[in-house]
């Protein structure tokens, strides 16, 4: 009878020890489920980062191309007003040529 009570410790803290071990492995599962949730969460972060920047740069390429064409819609309207201006000068001189003869 003792033998069997021995056995049923010795089989008691078995069950003991390996309820701990399934304890510690679940734990062990979880942390890493843990470090790997977080390890997407910083991959997802560094992609948004790298997207946001790529973002950035083009809009400051597009507002330098706003610059140059609002530059050469200036430029434009320059020469324009030049033009109209000759032309107007060209009508005067036209009428006076024909006012002479």
């Amino acid at each position: 009878q003792m033998k069997a009570q021995a056995r049923e410790e010795k089989n008691a803290k078995q069950q003991e020890r390996l309820r701990e071990a399934a304890a510690g492995a679940g734990r062990v599962e979880k942390k890493q489920q843990e470090y790997e949730d977080r390890l997407k969460q910083m991959q997802e972060m560094e992609r948004s980062q790298r997207d946001l920047l790529e973002a950035q740069e083009m809009i400051r390429r597009l507002e330098e191309q706003l610059k140059q064409l609002q530059a050469a819609k200036d430029e434009l309207e320059l020469h324009q007003k030049e033009l109209q201006g000759l032309l107007l000068r060209l009508e005067e001189a036209k009428h006076l040529e024909a006012n002479r003869l």
